[in-house]
């Protein structure tokens, strides 16, 4: 697959709710880069809970929107 996903430094690119420059692809932990992130697992953890909050958001209004 050829998505084109930014991948600076091995690690993506991604925005506040860990989304990469690609719909529906997110990436947590040590697999995304933004400034200043702390490399600690709670850090991580936090990161997930965003980011599938965020999943859940965009499935609720796909629902929705059938």
């Amino acid at each position: 697959f050829d998505h084109n996903i930014e991948v600076p430094s091995n690690k993506f690119s991604v925005n506040m709710n860990f989304q990469t420059n690609v719909n529906h692809i997110y990436a947590i932990g040590q697999a995304c880069i933004y400034p200043n992130r702390p490399n600690l697992i709670v850090v991580a953890q936090a990161e997930a809970s965003i980011a599938i909050k965020t999943i859940a958001n965009e499935i609720r209004k796909a629902r929705l929107n059938k």
